[in-house]
Parts: structure tokens; C-alpha cells; sequence
């Protein structure tokens, strides 16, 4: 199997926040053989493999296709750990707003009043007096309108980003990277998605806690729902347990593993790992009101819109879509995450207990590829759509920052 570079595909779905699910459907309502059929066809459009965890009320199914290790060509399986890549952020922002409702952090407090001058210098790159000390806020961060430069950019290309795999990274270290770049827009302008906010959200949560960003979600989150399958790696290098290979193309093009990575250059932006059926439950418990508080859960939802991206929107660790279906269109809330060779997607449907999770073990590269995927994705949140689509078609389209 060869892939082609990254096609720049704007149609892909990413979700955010659900609201509280309704009664339970009497009968099965999750269509299996569609969702199967539609898995795939994205697998026959080059995805090495995929799983998927589908729910509505007490009708839950958990489906795989294609393969886990191309080598060994070991089929894929729906319960095998992944790395989630950016819906460690809803994690992140859950134990950020549960400190806001304990008093102990502000949603409107600048960040220079919990980051120390080691970690946010007082005086800028240019010498100057930094005044986005006093002027970012930790909603600005959870929001992604900080205007904070993205340190991610400077480790795009192949080459450091082999290195950056096999590097461990000090959070600060991140934060100071994405301090150092222009920045995109003054606080509170408009979006712009930066990991660089959320490496300073964790930094934060450690500052006022006294205690590791991994341990704070541990107890406040893992523990609390039963997330057996859900952990910070930290400089692990390998997932602990049953998982699928990752792979990204190499110069020709041609599937390289990439399992084996230190993910560190990721950390509280993007360095979790779980299942199907964690995202799945963590999400539930967060949209049925057992992890934030109604203040809290409020300002998640409020959300500013995503530029270039008509229908999109942006909460605190949380993004929001208008989703045609039908004659109808679904409010659909959630996160996606992409990390070293791995994708994940994971979608709600407010006011109902319709969910879908989707873990693939490879990037979207070609444009087949990603309206096989939205085919995927609209197949398993819609009750009544088409077996397939002739492209990306309703779909909001997303900045290539969210793809």
C-alpha cells in the first residue's frame, strides 16, 4: 500500500460538549451492518484499520475492520488502547474547570498571576515588557483565543519530527517554545487552535494543585469513572497492553511504523491514551452532569466560532457542530485527536444518548481516504442517513489545525 502526501481536505468532523442524554430507546438503534459496510469502505480506501465503539441509550455496538499490524497483518480489535492525541484537552479543561468551581484557579484570572517568571519571563522575546502576562487568561487558553503561537509548527517536518519522537520534552520547555513565536492575534480576538494553551493549562493545574497534571486527572477523572484502559504515558514509550501498530508515510510515500515514540512533544495537549469505550464513558458521565458542576458545565458550552469553518464552534475543551442528517440537523459536541501515526474521533449528539468513537491507526492522506471517513462518521451519528455519501457533502468544513 502506497499513500500519497497529506491531501488538504477541509470536510472532516470534529465535535465537542453533548448535552444531557435522553431515555434509553426501547430496542436496538445502533445499524451495525451500515456502520460495518461503511468501516469498510474506509478501510479499502487505504486505512490500515479501524475500530469504533456506536451507542444510543443501552443499544451499544463495538465493531473493527482491517488491520492492527500490517507486518503480521493481526486483525484489528474495537478494544485496543490508543493514543487520542488532542481529546486529552477535554480532559484537561474538566480538571481546569473543576479546580474553577473548588476557588482555587479563575476562569478570568491572567495567567501570569499562577505561572512563574522561570515559566512566563515577565519581559518578552523583543526585550519588552510581556503584557500578555496580564492580559491572557486561563479562558483564553481553554478556549484557544490566547493568540499564543503554535510550538507544534516548528517541529513539522519529518525529519525533527523523528527526533522530536524519540526526545522527551519538559513542559515548560513547550510552553517557552510557543512564547517565543509571533503572536497570532490579541487575547480574546478570535480562535486560533494552539497546543501551546494547553501545555500552559497543565502547568497551571500543577502550579495550584501541588501536584503532577497526571495525577490530577487520575484522581479526578481515571479513578473516579473506571477507566481501566485510560493513562498519561509520560516517557513510555510503548502503550502498556493490547494495541495497534502506527503508521505515517515515509518519503516514498510508503507506511513506516511509527509506534514507538516518546509523546511527550505532545503532553497535556495531546499525550493520552485510552479506548473506544473509555472516551465513550467519560464523555457520558461529563454530558450527565457527574463531573463539573452546572456553572462549569455552562461555560464549557460557551463557545466562540472556528474561522473558515461555517457551522463549527469552539467551547472550553470542546468543539460543537451543526451536523445535516436528513431533513434534520443534529447539535453534535466532542473532540478528535491526531498524535504520531494514530486518529481518533469522538462524537455526541445533544439531547439524545447517541454516541461514536472511532480509533483509525494512520493519518488521513489522500482525498478517497477522508470522504471515507466522513462517510464513516456521518454513518454513525446520523439514525436515518444514506449508506453512503458522495463526498464529504454536509460536512462543516475544518481549519487543517482541527484535521
Amino acid at each position: 500500500m502506497r499513500w500519497r502526501r497529506r491531501f488538504g481536505v477541509a470536510g472532516l468532523v470534529l465535535g465537542v460538549v453533548a448535552a444531557l442524554g435522553g431515555p434509553a430507546p426501547a430496542s436496538a438503534s445502533v445499524d451495525r451492518a451500515r456502520l460495518r459496510a461503511l468501516m469498510g469502505a474506509e478501510r479499502d480506501a487505504g486505512m490500515p484499520g479501524l475500530f469504533a465503539e456506536a451507542a444510543d441509550g443501552g443499544d451499544r455496538a463495538a465493531l473493527a475492520v482491517g488491520v492492527a499490524d500490517l507486518a503480521r497483518r493481526t486483525p484489528m480489535r474495537p478494544d485496543l488502547r490508543h493514543r487520542v492525541g488532542s481529546i486529552t484537552k477535554t480532559f484537561v479543561a474538566v480538571a481546569v474547570l473543576q479546580l474553577v468551581a473548588e476557588g482555587r484557579i479563575g476562569l478570568d484570572t491572567p495567567v501570569g498571576r499562577y505561572l512563574d517568571a522561570d515559566v512566563f519571563p515577565p519581559v518578552g522575546p523583543d526585550g519588552l515588557p510581556d503584557s500578555r502576562r496580564e492580559r491572557i487568561t486561563v479562558r483564553h487558553l481553554l478556549q484557544h483565543t490566547s493568540g499564543l503561537g503554535e510550538y507544534g509548527a516548528l517541529l513539522a517536518t519529518a525529519a525533527v519530527g523523528d527526533w522530536a519522537r524519540r526526545t522527551t520534552f519538559a513542559p515548560a520547555a513547550l510552553f517557552g517554545l510557543g512564547l517565543a513565536l509571533p503572536v497570532t492575534h490579541a487575547p480574546g480576538a478570535r480562535w486560533s487552535y494552539s497546543n501551546t494553551n494547553y501545555i500552559g493549562l497543565g502547568l497551571i493545574v500543577e502550579k495550584v494543585t501541588g501536584r503532577t497534571l497526571e495525577r490530577e486527572i487520575q484522581r479526578r477523572i481515571i479513578d473516579r469513572l473506571g477507566l481501566r484502559d485510560t493513562y498519561r504515558p509520560g516517557t513510555e514509550t510503548v502503550i502498556r497492553g493490547p494495541h495497534a501498530r502506527a503508521y505515517e508515510p515515509d518519503a516514498r510515500g510508503v507506511p513506516r511504523d511509527v509506534s514507538r515514540s516518546n509523546v511527550t512533544i505532545a503532553g497535556a495537549a495531546g499525550d493520552l491514551v485510552s479506548t473506544a469505550a473509555d472516551l465513550n464513558r467519560f464523555f457520558r458521565a461529563l454530558f450527565d452532569g457527574r463531573l463539573l458542576a452546572p456553572a462549569q458545565w455552562t461555560a464549557m458550552r460557551t463557545t466562540v466560532p472556528v474561522p473558515g469553518a461555517p457551522g463549527v464552534a469552539y467551547g472550553l475543551g470542546l468543539m460543537h457542530l451543526r451536523l445535516p442528517c436528513g431533513t434534520a440537523v443534529l447539535d453534535v459536541w466532542g473532540h478528535n485527536g491526531y498524535v504520531i501515526g494514530y486518529a481518533t474521533h469522538s462524537y455526541h449528539v445533544a439531547g439524545t444518548d447517541r454516541q461514536l468513537t472511532v480509533g483509525e491507526n494512520a493519518p488521513v492522506l489522500t482525498e478517497a481516504l477522508a470522504r471515507a471517513q466522513a462517510n464513516v462518521l456521518y454513518g454513525g451519528l446520523c439514525p436515518t442517513a444514506p449508506t453512503a455519501r458522495a463526498g464529504v457533502g454536509g460536512f462543516p468544513a475544518l481549519p487543517p489545525t482541527l484535521r
